[in-house]
């Protein structure tokens, strides 16, 4: 018999705290066959969360999990809503058919919390020979798992990478003044801008900055987010 998917892949999923997710596999269904989905938590330590045969499906209404948990049987979706960061894990769809064979689709999920608006400080400008010297601080409160870019709003190319502090020296008659500093993780980013025209009359403390912030995905079209 032909295989109900291609060879099994493991699909990177980050989700955002506070947020549904639906895990998709890309399969069709044939008669008489059992969907299992299960999730990992650790090593030697795997949960059914539930099942799915003739049509009815049996939720394992002792895990916490379920009680956030719905199933879609048009497509065998799972959707988790809620998610928090215990959710985290691998979780796997295991379709068995009527022949015996069984095939396993899995998700890892990782959830992260959603990245605050950046603080971006002056740290230190003076003014030397015509030309300014400053360094930027870049920080997000409470939370170490974040990267850190930086760039000039209308070009494409990052200064710095992973670097939470930046030093430049400009001219004093530059027109290109403004810098970003972009926090991300996994599953969502935010930015802070700072004008710095005057960068040698600053004391330490942002006085100009705008922010933004927005999210992203990484399951290759398989996971879709609900706010």
């Amino acid at each position: 018999p032909s295989n109900l998917w291609a060879p099994e892949l493991q699909m990177e999923v980050a989700a955002i705290a506070g947020r549904s997710i639906q895990l998709q596999p890309v399969t069709g269904l044939e008669p008489g066959v059992e969907i299992k989905w299960k999730v990992t938590v650790a090593p030697g330590e795997t949960y059914r969360i539930l099942t799915y045969k003739n049509d009815k499906v049996d939720l394992v209404s002792s895990l916490n999990l379920t009680k956030r948990v719905r199933f879609h049987s048009g497509n065998l979706s799972l959707q988790i809503d809620h998610v928090k960061e215990s959710d985290s894990g691998l979780y796997s769809m295991d379709i068995a058919t009527e022949g015996g064979r069984v095939d396993t689709r899995n998700f890892r999920v990782t959830v992260f919390d959603q990245v605050p608006k950046p603080n971006l400080t002056v740290l230190s400008a003076h003014l030397e020979l015509g030309q300014c010297n400053f360094t930027l601080s870049c920080s997000v409160p409470g939370d170490n798992k974040v990267n850190y870019s930086w760039s000039q709003p209308g070009r494409d190319h990052q200064l710095h990478e992973h670097q939470s502090w930046l030093q430049l020296v400009i001219n004093t008659d530059s027109n290109e003044t403004s810098y970003s500093c972009n926090a991300s993780n996994a599953a969502s980013w935010a930015v802070t801008t700072v004008d710095v025209r005057t960068p040698c009359s600053f004391k330490p403390g942002c006085q100009t900055c705008v922010s933004g912030s927005g999210s992203q995905t990484s399951a290759e079209g398989m996971m879709s987010e609900t706010v």
